[in-house]
Protein backbone atom coordinates (compact mmCIF):
# COMPACT_ATOMS: atom_id res chain seq x y z
CA UNK A 1 0.00 0.00 0.00
CA UNK A 2 1.40 3.33 -0.83
CA UNK A 3 0.16 7.05 0.23
CA UNK A 4 -1.21 9.30 -2.12
CA UNK A 5 0.22 12.84 -2.43
CA UNK A 6 -3.47 14.60 -3.51
CA UNK A 7 -4.72 13.88 0.14
CA UNK A 8 -2.85 11.65 1.90
CA UNK A 9 -5.22 8.40 2.03
CA UNK A 10 -3.76 5.05 1.16
CA UNK A 11 -4.03 3.64 -2.33
CA UNK A 12 -4.15 0.16 -3.32
CA UNK A 13 -1.22 -1.42 -4.43
CA UNK A 14 -0.69 -1.19 -8.19
CA UNK A 15 -3.35 1.51 -8.86
CA UNK A 16 -3.32 4.99 -9.99
CA UNK A 17 -4.50 8.52 -7.72
CA UNK A 18 -7.61 9.78 -8.89
CA UNK A 19 -7.83 11.85 -11.99
CA UNK A 20 -10.72 13.69 -12.53
CA UNK A 21 -11.92 16.44 -10.59
CA UNK A 22 -15.02 14.30 -9.41
CA UNK A 23 -12.68 11.15 -9.04
CA UNK A 24 -10.74 13.34 -6.46
CA UNK A 25 -13.39 14.63 -4.43
CA UNK A 26 -15.05 11.26 -4.49
CA UNK A 27 -11.56 10.36 -3.26
CA UNK A 28 -11.58 13.14 -0.48
CA UNK A 29 -15.19 12.14 0.62
CA UNK A 30 -15.30 8.47 0.74
CA UNK A 31 -11.78 7.45 1.32
CA UNK A 32 -9.38 10.74 3.18
CA UNK A 33 -12.02 11.94 5.34
CA UNK A 34 -12.98 8.46 7.05
CA UNK A 35 -8.56 7.62 6.98
CA UNK A 36 -8.32 10.71 9.01
CA UNK A 37 -11.35 10.12 11.07
CA UNK A 38 -10.09 6.91 12.30
CA UNK A 39 -7.67 7.53 14.52
CA UNK A 40 -10.08 10.03 16.18
CA UNK A 41 -13.54 8.55 16.24
CA UNK A 42 -13.97 5.35 14.07
CA UNK A 43 -17.79 5.71 14.38
CA UNK A 44 -17.70 8.87 12.62
CA UNK A 45 -15.49 7.33 9.88
CA UNK A 46 -18.21 5.04 9.64
CA UNK A 47 -20.73 6.85 9.35
CA UNK A 48 -18.56 9.28 7.54
CA UNK A 49 -17.71 5.97 5.00
CA UNK A 50 -20.96 4.90 4.75
CA UNK A 51 -22.32 6.48 1.16
CA UNK A 52 -19.39 4.93 -0.33
CA UNK A 53 -21.45 3.03 -2.62
CA UNK A 54 -22.74 6.39 -4.25
CA UNK A 55 -19.22 7.20 -5.76
CA UNK A 56 -20.09 5.04 -8.90
CA UNK A 57 -22.35 7.64 -9.83
CA UNK A 58 -19.70 10.52 -10.11
CA UNK A 59 -21.83 13.42 -10.11
CA UNK A 60 -23.84 12.26 -7.69
CA UNK A 61 -21.15 11.03 -4.64
CA UNK A 62 -19.31 14.00 -4.99
CA UNK A 63 -21.37 16.79 -4.78
CA UNK A 64 -24.50 15.26 -2.75
CA UNK A 65 -22.06 16.11 0.80
CA UNK A 66 -21.79 19.63 -0.04
CA UNK A 67 -25.25 20.17 -1.21
CA UNK A 68 -26.58 18.44 2.16
CA UNK A 69 -24.35 20.52 4.01
CA UNK A 70 -25.57 23.91 2.28
CA UNK A 71 -29.26 22.33 2.82
CA UNK A 72 -28.63 21.98 6.34
CA UNK A 73 -27.04 25.40 6.69
CA UNK A 74 -30.48 27.32 4.86
CA UNK A 75 -33.01 25.24 6.14
CA UNK A 76 -32.82 27.26 9.62
CA UNK A 77 -33.46 30.27 7.85
CA UNK A 78 -36.11 29.51 5.31
CA UNK A 79 -38.15 26.76 6.09
CA UNK A 80 -41.43 27.57 7.35
CA UNK A 81 -42.32 25.73 10.81
CA UNK A 82 -39.05 25.29 12.03
CA UNK A 83 -38.49 28.03 14.78
CA UNK A 84 -36.36 26.53 17.29
CA UNK A 85 -35.24 22.40 16.53
CA UNK A 86 -35.48 20.58 12.91
CA UNK A 87 -37.77 18.11 14.31
CA UNK A 88 -40.23 20.91 14.58
CA UNK A 89 -40.92 20.14 10.91
CA UNK A 90 -42.23 16.68 9.88
CA UNK A 91 -41.54 16.67 6.09
CA UNK A 92 -38.11 18.16 7.03
CA UNK A 93 -37.24 15.44 9.05
CA UNK A 94 -38.23 12.92 6.82
CA UNK A 95 -36.07 14.21 4.16
CA UNK A 96 -33.33 14.24 6.73
CA UNK A 97 -33.85 10.54 7.20
CA UNK A 98 -33.72 9.77 3.46
CA UNK A 99 -30.53 11.60 2.89
CA UNK A 100 -28.80 9.97 5.40
CA UNK A 101 -30.59 6.54 4.13
CA UNK A 102 -29.08 7.14 0.63
CA UNK A 103 -25.91 8.21 1.82
CA UNK A 104 -24.19 8.27 5.20
CA UNK A 105 -21.73 10.77 4.45
CA UNK A 106 -24.80 13.36 3.04
CA UNK A 107 -26.52 12.77 6.17
CA UNK A 108 -23.36 14.12 8.47
CA UNK A 109 -22.90 17.11 6.40
CA UNK A 110 -26.39 17.68 6.50
CA UNK A 111 -26.37 17.30 10.60
CA UNK A 112 -23.58 19.68 10.24
CA UNK A 113 -24.80 22.03 8.35
CA UNK A 114 -27.31 22.19 9.95
CA UNK A 115 -25.85 22.34 13.35
CA UNK A 116 -23.74 25.68 12.11
CA UNK A 117 -26.62 27.49 11.05
CA UNK A 118 -28.26 26.46 14.34
CA UNK A 119 -25.64 27.51 16.48
CA UNK A 120 -25.42 30.85 14.46
CA UNK A 121 -28.51 32.39 14.53
CA UNK A 122 -29.29 31.08 18.33
CA UNK A 123 -26.05 33.32 18.92
CA UNK A 124 -27.87 36.10 16.66
CA UNK A 125 -30.49 35.88 18.59
CA UNK A 126 -28.57 36.46 22.04
CA UNK A 127 -29.55 33.37 23.42
CA UNK A 128 -26.11 31.68 24.06
CA UNK A 129 -25.10 30.17 27.45
CA UNK A 130 -21.56 29.50 28.87
CA UNK A 131 -18.90 30.05 26.36
CA UNK A 132 -19.96 29.22 22.48
CA UNK A 133 -18.63 30.06 19.50
CA UNK A 134 -19.92 33.15 19.63
CA UNK A 135 -17.41 34.33 21.96
CA UNK A 136 -20.44 34.82 24.54
CA UNK A 137 -18.78 34.38 27.63
CA UNK A 138 -21.43 33.43 31.24
CA UNK A 139 -19.59 37.64 32.69
CA UNK A 140 -20.69 39.34 29.81
CA UNK A 141 -24.53 40.28 28.74
CA UNK A 142 -23.52 40.46 24.85
CA UNK A 143 -23.04 37.58 22.19
CA UNK A 144 -20.49 38.88 19.47
CA UNK A 145 -21.40 36.70 16.94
Amino acid sequence: MSVSPIVSAPVQAGGDAPSTALDRLNHRWYVAIPFALDPISPKAADAFSDGTWTAAWRSAGALLPPIAFALGFVAPLVWPGMTQVFSESLLFLAIMIAIAFFSGTAGVMLLLGLSAATSRTTCSAGMCTGRTSCGRSPRTSSATC
